[in-house]
């Protein structure tokens, strides 16, 4: 796994913008995790 791979959001796969961390240990941007946790 690249390191661009573990910087990049698995829901837009661009580089992270706010990132957060939910309680599996997944990060995703947040504005992708609250748009798709609605």
């Amino acid at each position: 796994e690249s390191l661009q791979d573990k910087a990049s959001c698995s829901i837009c796969l661009e580089l992270f913008q706010d990132p957060v961390s939910i309680h599996c240990g997944h990060s995703f941007c947040q504005a992708c995790i609250t748009q798709n946790w609605e």
